[in-house]
């Protein structure tokens, strides 16, 4: 048993998802054509420009803090948190220091040990907050006397959501588990659709025989989970080496050096930067709505009138979320949490599987789950990779994937010789899928017996044209080819169906 406990506490900063930016009328976006093309006044603080608080980013963040089961504070306040950086034109921030929009709540997130046996973790949400977020620096080229900084102000004052944490986590990896869930669940809402979150991880190990938080150091911006796990590691390894060799950790700032896999120090903590907070002057008290059990302080009564977010309508507007659609998953198919994480982490995966398995269960043919999951993640989840498409782009639909596995199984195709005919079907190859099946597998006998009923209900459902034909007008025979065709689209080879309808139609 290790001597040293990590704890870890992060600090999440989510871009929220809104047309325009949480303050101001400037567009906001994930990406921008041009620097500098989507700035309001307001952006750059020049003089007589004031705030103007955007109702979609508190609805953002009130929907995540309903996910989170945090507590809404009823009114909650923005304050100016100064500093002084050339990305921030104002000298401040406009944040919530003294009373957050949300306090507490939790997330559960799959522990995933990649075995038979599925673990989850949960992790206590500190608080939600809503601010503004600063632009980006651009290191220039030389010029005399040092190098020249350029800024490109599109993304000053885009919506944020930091949620922090508890210091519950223990490991990078779970760390880094905690952060995908974290985005799954969002991207879940829609509140924020940045592909990367930005993180902060504080960082300290303590003792085993000591009940205290040790002295922690704080790596700032990290912006990858594979960055955010290798850092943690590598910091919680620096903290040991330092404390058994009989030394202090000093609480520090850090930087992630992802090209070393090592953190670097930035400054010092040792005095407690002076962020001079303030009450914000030009932004009334966010007032919510709702009789909601989630939100507390009712007894608060602010003179400003409330911003119109009704947290009870919200709350009817809440999706599935992650662990709930993984709990039916496991129930209704026998999924295992890194399946199910596999099929909501991959862009459409979820909602293409389940087509297949519908279309399966349509054609009274039992299969295993874990067998069709093995055929869209692993055959043709390897395909659409080499092409860099995603399932709701596959050229292969769900209902053609169900066809074809069931094709494949009633015929007990060897799963090599099955996967062959996959790939030429996803290629669009232009012959029938048992056409396929059979010129793969000479010495196959194709099954026909699904085939025949079709054949003779389609018959029996235009009599009068079967009797013509029978009485001599031949070209009927192609008016019955059409017909199943269209009711069995590319599974069989037109010339078997013919053989078939020549017989039954004798």
């Amino acid at each position: 048993m290790s001597r040293w406990i990590p704890a870890i506490g992060l600090e999440v900063h989510a871009p929220i998802k809104a047309a325009v930016k949480i303050f101001s009328g400037g567009l906001s976006r994930t990406s921008y054509d041009a620097v500098n093309e989507a700035v309001a006044f307001f952006d750059l603080a020049l003089p007589g420009s004031l705030p103007v608080l955007n109702k979609r980013c508190v609805e953002a963040g009130v929907l995540t803090a309903l996910a989170l089961s945090s507590k809404l504070n009823r009114c909650s306040l923005f304050d100016r948190k100064h500093y002084f950086y050339p990305d921030l034109p104002s000298s401040y921030q406009i944040t919530q220091h003294r009373v957050p929009l949300a306090y507490g709540g939790h997330l559960k997130f799959p522990a995933i040990n990649y075995s038979n046996d599925d673990t989850s973790a949960s992790v206590r949400i500190k608080q939600l907050h809503l601010e503004q977020d600063s632009s980006q620096i651009i290191p220039g080229q030389k010029v005399v006397g040092g190098h020249l900084t350029l800024v490109d102000y599109n993304r000053a004052g885009k919506g944020l959501m930091e949620i922090v944490t508890e210091p519950d986590l223990s490991s990078g990896s779970e760390a880094a588990a905690f952060v995908n869930e974290l985005q799954l669940l969002l991207k879940t809402l829609s509140t924020s659709d940045e592909e990367a979150l930005r993180v902060d991880a504080n960082i300290s190990v303590r003792h085993v025989d000591d009940d205290r938080l040790g002295i922690r150091t704080e790596v700032k911006n990290i912006q990858s989970w594979k960055s955010l796990s290798k850092a943690i590691d590598y910091e919680i390894k620096r903290h040991i080496e330092v404390l058994e060799s009989g030394k202090f950790v000093q609480q520090e700032t850090r930087s992630f050096d992802k090209h070393k896999n090592i953190t670097l120090p930035t400054r010092g903590k040792g005095k407690r930067q002076d962020y001079r907070f303030m009450a914000d002057p030009d932004l009334a008290p966010l007032v919510l709505e709702g009789r909601d059990a989630l939100i507390s302080g009712s007894e608060m009564q602010p003179t400003q009138a409330n911003t119109g977010v009704d947290v009870d309508n919200l709350r009817c507007k809440l999706p599935e979320l992650p662990m709930q659609i993984r709990a039916r998953l496991k129930d209704q198919y026998g999924l295992s949490y890194h399946q199910t994480s596999l099929l909501l982490n991959e862009e459409g995966a979820l909602e293409y599987y389940c087509s297949v398995v519908s279309n399966i269960e349509h054609s009274h043919y039992v299969l295993s789950s874990q067998l069709i999951f093995s055929w869209v993640f692993t055959e043709l989840w390897s395909l659409l990779r080499k092409d860099g498409v995603t399932f709701p782009n596959s050229k292969m639909s769900g209902k053609t994937l169900a066809q074809l596995v069931l094709l494949l199984e009633k015929n007990n195709v060897a799963r090599d010789k099955g996967l062959q005919v996959l790939k030429r079907v996803y290629r669009g190859d232009s012959r029938s899928m048992l056409q396929i099946i059979s010129d793969e597998n000479p010495s196959l006998t194709i099954d026909t017996t699904e085939l025949r009923k079709i054949c003779l209900s389609i018959v029996s459902k235009y009599p009068i044209q079967a009797n013509e034909y029978r009485a001599g007008v031949k070209a009927h025979l192609s008016f019955f080819i059409h017909k199943v065709m269209a009711k069995v689209e590319n599974k069989y080879n037109p010339q078997e169906i013919r053989t078939i309808l020549q017989d039954i139609l004798k």
